[in-house]
């Protein structure tokens, strides 16, 4: 009698399954950008706003080109808007501000 041969092609290997190759990259460097933005709408809402544009503009092409890295994309775009949000009212506030120092005469100029 003969011994049995192994019925699956992968005997003797590990049932762990190969890592993910899709690319992620437009979904990370999104996601990145977004929260660069929304960090530097406190400092500099122009800068912020921009960095955040960036973010979701690549965060829609994410969406298209990369199916992968749609959560990723997501997170960018929300991020995104959020940053633009705190953004104005950061920019709404400061003025406010602003004008009101110069109006109650603490501010010359």
């Amino acid at each position: 009698m003969s011994t049995p041969e192994p019925t699956s092609a992968n005997y003797g290997s590990s049932s762990a399954t190969p890592a993910s190759t899709e690319k992620k990259t437009l979904g990370i460097v999104s996601l990145v950008l977004s929260i660069v933005g929304l960090g530097l709408v406190f400092l500099s809402p122009l800068f912020g706003g921009i960095a955040a544009i960036v973010g979701i503009v690549l965060g829609f092409l994410s969406r298209g080109r990369e199916p992968g890295a749609r959560k990723l994309a997501l997170a960018g775009i929300v991020v995104g808007f959020v940053a633009i949000a705190v953004g104005l009212v950061v920019f709404v506030l400061t003025t406010i501000a602003v004008m009101s120092a110069i109006n109650s005469g603490t501010v010359t100029g």
